[in-house]
């Protein structure tokens, strides 16, 4: 091989090991930027069911279905007035008086019977209702944790307790409020977490809108604005205007 190929040879092999250095030098850059994998994210459960405007209107509708059917049955707790008022019209040691009041047990038995059986039939509602609204959380929690290559997902109250504290009147209501308090401080999941890099729960709500538009809560534009308008003469006041 001439002297002017073996130049040529050479200079194509540092030409290449010196692109290789390059991609690889960019490749590592890029990783460098890239942001770091992070194992948990946290999810505010109760803040994302208390956006759900579908469960609102869903229960405004199980209320009415069932307040019906408990007025129905009130009326017939009227026919059970009546028939204790005629009891006691007649002679205690009567045939009459033995059938009234078999009849009188039958009808007030069956009464509280379905009052039950419609109450407990209105709470298995509601609960598969919020079961529906929490199987949503689930769903794009998990999407938007995968997307973000995080492992778990854990619930987050991300509202401060004290802001929670309500004023009562009695001393009961403060011991009651206080053994509620001191539980749910003892039992909260998360007690510190970096909630600005990890916290996906407006992630989590905006696919649930995105995916599910009956959510969405519906604004009273018009309390809106008298609401802002309120807040801007507040301000408008404090600042001597």
């Amino acid at each position: 091989m001439s002297k002017s190929k073996c130049m040529v040879v050479l200079g194509a092999v540092a030409i290449g090991i010196m692109l290789t250095y390059s991609v690889i030098a960019q490749q590592g850059a890029t990783q460098a930027k890239a942001p770091a994998a992070r194992p948990v994210a946290l999810v505010d459960v109760t803040h994302i069911l208390s956006q759900n405007g579908a469960i609102e209107t869903q229960f405004k509708a199980l209320n009415e279905k069932y307040s019906k059917l408990m007025r129905d049955t009130a009326q017939e707790g009227q026919e059970v007035a009546q028939l204790n008022d005629l009891l006691g019209t007649y002679d205690k040691n009567s045939d009459k008086y033995r059938e009234t009041e078999q009849l009188l047990l039958s009808k007030t038995n069956g009464i509280s019977s379905k009052q039950t059986l419609l109450y407990k039939e209105m709470i298995e509602e509601r609960m598969r209702i919020v079961n529906n609204a929490y199987n949503l959380i689930i769903e794009q929690a998990t999407r938007v944790a995968k997307h973000y290559g995080m492992q778990i997902v854990m619930n987050y109250d991300r509202v401060k307790m004290l802001d929670s504290a309500q004023i009562m009147n009695s001393q009961q209501q403060y011991e009651a409020f206080y053994q509620q308090y001191s539980m749910v401080l003892a039992t909260r999941p998360i007690v510190w977490a970096d909630d600005r890099t990890v916290d996906i729960t407006t992630l989590v709500l905006n696919e649930i809108h995105k995916a599910h538009p009956e959510t969405v809560q519906k604004v009273d534009a018009t309390a809106n604005a008298q609401q802002a308008n309120a807040n801007k003469q507040v301000g408008s006041k404090a600042q001597g205007k």
